[in-house]
This record gives structure tokens, C-alpha cells and sequence, in this order.
């Protein structure tokens, strides 16, 4: 996997993320693939279409965590608005709030498959 190019289509914070990992690529690319099958998005997108507000904050505080683990800057703070639409009582904003988030996500996972 060329994380290089990885980096450069999605926007990923590569220096961050290989410094948690103390610079291992091998294992950060082994990290991205398991990301691929992650369940966390599915199952946050199916918590927004059920409209289950607890199933939401856990899942997209759980995807945030990830994809900040990750270097996936942008897709961890999308996740994080959700996190806080919900807390702060704003549950009409988890809809769009998503559709924002998916937009990223699938812009990662396509380049995440390219690259395998």
C-alpha cells in the first residue's frame, strides 16, 4: 500500500498518525485494511436511519477515535460534530451532519480499495 499517495488523495494526517505508531508503515498499512471491514460506519449509518440517538453518539465517538487514530483528520472531526449535535441536543442536525461524514468516508474507503 503506498501511503504516500494515500495521504495525498485523502487529506490523511500521515506524520500523526505514523508518530503514534513510532514511524512502523508496515503496521499502518495493516491498520488501514483492517479499516476497510470496520463495522463502526455501517452501523452508525444504520443507528441514523433508525434515528436511535444513544446508538449514534456511540458509534460516530467511536469512528471519530478511528479515524483520528488513523491520520483521518477530517473524517474524525465530521464524526466529532455528530458526537456533539446529539450531546448538545441538536438531533435534527444528525442527518446532514452524516451525509457529510459518508461523503468522507466513502471518499477514504475508495481510495483505501484502489490502493490494496
Amino acid at each position: 500500500m503506498d501511503i504516500q499517495k494515500l495521504s495525498e488523495e485523502t487529506g490523511c494526517n500521515l506524520q500523526a498518525a505514523l508518530g503514534r505508531l513510532n514511524g512502523m508503515e508496515a503496521l499502518y498499512g495493516r491498520l488501514l485494511k483492517k479499516f476497510i471491514d470496520d463495522p463502526t460506519f455501517q452501523e452508525l449509518k444504520e443507528a441514523v436511519k433508525a434515528e436511535d440517538l444513544k446508538a449514534i453518539e456511540t458509534k460516530a465517538h467511536t469512528l471519530k477515535g478511528t479515524a483520528a487514530n488513523l491520520g483521518l483528520d477530517i473524517l474524525s472531526e465530521k464524526s466529532h460534530e455528530i458526537v456533539c449535535a446529539v450531546r448538545e441536543g441538536r438531533p435534527e442536525e444528525t442527518e446532514a451532519l452524516f451525509a457529510e461524514c459518508e461523503a468522507r468516508y466513502e471518499r477514504i474507503l475508495a481510495a483505501l480499495r484502489r490502493m490494496e
